[in-house]
């Protein structure tokens, strides 16, 4: 029911985030924009498999979160020939995963390339870079895909002695690959090495390289910048040598020798409160030593252990991950084999969470290096206000599992409405399957009496509620100047999908329909002091009806046909009790605030006679209240209602006295 023709919005939120809100029950404000139902990432449930109608490329290794899109990359196995490498795309707003790219180069003379493997993807400068290398014809040449939004585009580079494509990664304006390969001089050595680009891609120069006893790559994967300086931790081969930390700050590479014999690798990088966390993992079932599998180090140059977490019953730290301002851990667990998330809240103290991962441990062997372990690219990963798991076994994904339903009321709003039938309630959201989002609104004269409105629907009442967008605002909604909130309601019949909510706007037929005023121009200003009504608030506040203290901040009304709307009762008889409560209305301007008023109320008949005494006046922005007493011989017939306020004398109303 969206109106095409109402081109004028009134934004009444786009971010909640920073307690943009006034209540809120299992709603997440703050790990992404938008709303979406609270997520408990010790509970996980299946996402998806992109994977399913590929099922050669059943291993997902990595992802990234790129423009509003979740980027996996599968392969077979990334050290085997040919490559079977796909990269899938995850939409959240339609729930969908699809195949983004399957790698495939021609070579510069139009044969084909048989690519290696893929299996680290970067995110960098608006684009990605995902590198892998083709041993068709020799070692000695690589290949770099690059997706700018809209194309893959593969560049292949001769002589760039691309063994394996590790990570490509971005450091102080120059990209560097790192792979493994033999070096320009055309040893034998088969090295870790690293290549620069000062352009970007469009060329590429050795820069240095290292190896293990001339025959094996020190495999450095995993990167990060901490510190302004490169962090690089090594894959080993087992019995071959102990993980190393290799460091880069623009000049020149150094190295951390942590001594520990009975670790496999780095497979984790992160930093989290100003401290950068390290995952190791360990070489073998049998080795059950108890040692640190995270060590920490807050400048890059010295690191020291946590034991926190040890190895005993643990096989390593697969992935770290940041969600919610707390650091989680992937861990396997042996006796039983099992991948079970950890948590820290303050970097120091680890919690095993309840959720139990699917998936089993798989030792991938390979002849030439001796049990090559690649449990260790599981990874955790943040996309949307959710926490994704995946592992090398499988091509599934996890994700931290929602809550049912949740809701959340606006922060009070100031919005002039002037036709409620020419002003729909709408929003910008997205639905997966199962889920459900409705909305209520309800508004006061002023902001302190919001908590005693009603929420309501499209017809009025409490029972009905906004399930499309753009669908109008009850005929009876009120007009004027009014505070209102709106109520969200999330529902969801799967933990794994969760409705998201982008904007809540008021659809206007025109700028004069509808439109926000700031606070500070309102006609009520909250004080929120206690009072009685018959006692004085301090210099420029008045005591209010619900026994606060307000001040009138509005400026003077613009409207120029301010007039009395309603008077109740409207009649009185002289026969029945001479007492009569009345109140009077005024539409098209606010009178503020009145206290012993008596002498400016004034009722008279064309003789210019009034029927008793006036008393006990009292106004409240729109709305005067009073006492009427009627003289025993009172003249029947209409009297007119004379009311001196502060803005404008108004007059003509009647009243009629009856036998």
């Amino acid at each position: 029911m969206h109106h095409t023709a109402w081109a004028y919005e009134v934004v009444l939120d786009d971010n909640w985030q920073n307690g943009n809100y006034a209540s809120k029950h299992e709603i997440d404000t703050d790990n992404t924009e938008g709303l979406l139902l609270k997520n408990d990432p010790g509970h996980v449930v299946f996402a998806f498999d992109p994977t399913t109608d590929n099922n050669t490329q059943k291993v997902i290794l990595d992802a990234v979160d790129y423009n509003g899109r979740l980027y996996l990359v599968a392969d077979t196995d990334p050290y085997s020939e040919p490559s079977h490498g796909h990269v899938f795309v995850y939409d959240y707003k339609s729930d969908q995963s699809s195949l983004s790219y399957a790698p495939s180069v021609l070579k510069p003379d139009g044969r084909k390339a048989s690519p290696q493997g893929i299996y680290k993807i970067s995110k960098i400068n608006d684009k990605l870079y995902l590198p892998e290398s083709d041993p068709s014809v020799s070692w000695d040449d690589g290949v770099i895909h690059v997706f700018d939004g809209t194309t893959w585009k593969a560049h292949y580079y001769e002589n760039i002695r691309m063994v394996h494509g590790l990570k490509i990664f971005e450091y102080n304006g120059k990209l560097y690959s790192s792979h493994t390969g033999r070096p320009p001089d055309n040893s034998e050595i088969h090295e870790q090495a690293i290549w620069v680009s000062t352009d970007f891609g469009s060329s590429w120069q050795y820069e240095t390289g290292w190896s293990f006893g001339g025959n094996y790559a020190v495999l450095l994967d995993e990167i990060i910048v901490f510190n302004n300086r490169v962090i690089a931790g090594t894959e080993t081969f087992s019995n071959r040598y102990s993980p190393e930390i290799y460091m880069y700050n623009g000049l020149e590479w150094s190295m951390v020798d942590l001594i520990q014999s009975t670790y496999q690798g780095v497979a984790a990088f992160e930093e989290y409160k100003g401290s950068l966390y390290v995952g190791f993992y360990r070489k073998s079932f049998s080795n059950a030593v108890n040692m640190p599998l995270i060590w920490t180090s807050d400048d890059g140059d010295n690191y020291l252990p946590q034991y926190s977490i040890n190895s005993v019953d643990r096989r390593g730290i697969y992935s770290f991950c940041k969600y919610d301002d707390s650091l989680y851990a992937l861990v396997y667990e042996e006796n039983p084999n099992q991948r079970r998330i950890y948590k820290t809240s303050d970097g120091v103290g680890w919690e095993a969470l309840p959720a139990v991962l699917p998936g089993t441990f798989i030792e991938m062997i390979n002849g030439h290096t001796e049990e090559t372990y690649y449990t260790y690219y599981s990874k955790l990963i943040t996309y949307h206000g959710r926490m994704y798991s995946m592992f090398p076994d499988q091509g599934d994904v996890y994700v931290s599992a929602c809550s049912e339903a949740g809701e959340l009321v606006s922060a009070p709003k100031s919005i002039y409405i002037s036709a409620p039938e020419d002003v729909a309630l709408a929003w910008k959201g997205y639905l997966q399957d199962t889920t459900k989002v409705k909305l209520q609104m309800r508004a006061a004269s002023a902001k302190l009496e919001l908590d005693n409105a009603t929420f309501t629907g499209p017809d009025g009442t409490q029972n009905s509620y906004f399930t499309e967008s753009g669908r109008k605002l009850s005929s009876n909604f009120p007009t004027g100047t009014s505070w209102m909130q709106y109520k969200v309601i999330m529902q969801t019949g799967n933990a794994s999908k969760t409705p998201y909510m982008e904007k809540v706007y008021l659809e206007c037929k025109d700028t004069s329909i509808c439109t926000e005023v700031d606070e500070e121009d309102n006609n009520i200003g909250e004080l929120g002091g206690a009072c009685t009504v018959d006692d004085r608030c301090a210099d420029g506040l008045r005591c209010n009806e619900q026994n606060v203290c307000v001040e009138i901040i509005g400026p003077t009304p613009d409207c120029s046909d301010c007039c009395i709307t309603s008077f109740t009762p409207s009649e009185m008889s002289l026969s029945s009790d001479s007492i009569l409560d009345w109140e009077m209305k005024f539409e098209g301007c606010f009178m503020g605030f009145f206290e012993s008023l008596s002498s400016k109320v004034s009722i008279t008949n064309s003789k210019g006679k009034n029927p008793g005494t006036i008393s006990s006046v009292r106004g409240f922005g729109n709305t005067i209240k009073g006492r009427l007493t009627l003289d025993p011989g009172a003249e029947q017939g209409a009297y007119s209602i004379t009311v001196r306020t502060p803005i404008k004398e108004i007059s003509g109303y009647t009243i009629a006295v009856r036998e």
